[in-house]
C-alpha cells in the first residue's frame, strides 16, 4: 500500500528521486529478490506473459547489469515508443528498461536522442516523461501490479 501511495498518488518526479540520491532502485531490487526467494521463483509475472516478440528481442540484449546497448535502447524507443501500443495488453516493462538505459547513456553523453543540450536535463526529462505513465498503464490492467513488477524478468530496478 505504501508503494502504491508513492507511485500513483504522491507521484514524485522520478528524476527527483534519482537526483536526491535516494536508493529507491536498490531497495526495490532487494524486495524483488526477497519475493523471488520466498516464492521459489515459481510464479510468473503476468506482464512477462504479455511481452511482444520485439520485447523478447530486447530482453535478449540485456546484460548482467540490466543494461542494453545504446543503439538498441534508442531503436527500441523509436520503434516501440508509442504509448498507445501498450493499452492493448502489451507489457510496458521492456520500454521502461530501454528508457532507463537511454537516460543513463544520455547522462554520459553517449545517447543521440534529440533534445536538450544539457544531457542531465534531457535524461531526467526522459525518466519523468515515460516511467509514471508506463507504470500506470500496467497498474490499470492488473490487480497484481506490484507482484508483476517484482516477479518480472525485466531488470527495472538494477
Amino acid at each position: 500500500l505504501q508503494l502504491e501511495i508513492l507511485f500513483f498518488h504522491v507521484q514524485p518526479p522520478w528524476s527527483q528521486l534519482v537526483r536526491g540520491r535516494w536508493k529507491v532502485g536498490s531497495v526495490l531490487e532487494r524486495a524483488r529478490r526477497a519475493l523471488m526467494v520466498r516464492n521459489h521463483g515459481a510464479a510468473r509475472s503476468s506482464c512477462d506473459a504479455a511481452d511482444s516478440p520485439e520485447d523478447s528481442a530486447l530482453l535478449a540484449e540485456v546484460d548482467w547489469q540490466g543494461m542494453v546497448p545504446v543503439e538498441v535502447a534508442e531503436a527500441f524507443i523509436v520503434q516501440n515508443g508509442n504509448v498507445a501500443n501498450f493499452h492493448h495488453g502489451r507489457c510496458p516493462f521492456g520500454l521502461m528498461v530501454a528508457v532507463l538505459a537511454a537516460a543513463i547513456y544520455t547522462m554520459s553523453g553517449s545517447s543521440r536522442l534529440p533534445g536538450s543540450a544539457d544531457s542531465s536535463v534531457q535524461a531526467f526529462q526522459l525518466v519523468d516523461t515515460w516511467l509514471a505513465p508506463l507504470m500506470r498503464i500496467w497498474e490499470d490492467r492488473t490487480p497484481q501490479f506490484f507482484f508483476d513488477v517484482f516477479a518480472s524478468h525485466w531488470p527495472i530496478w538494477k
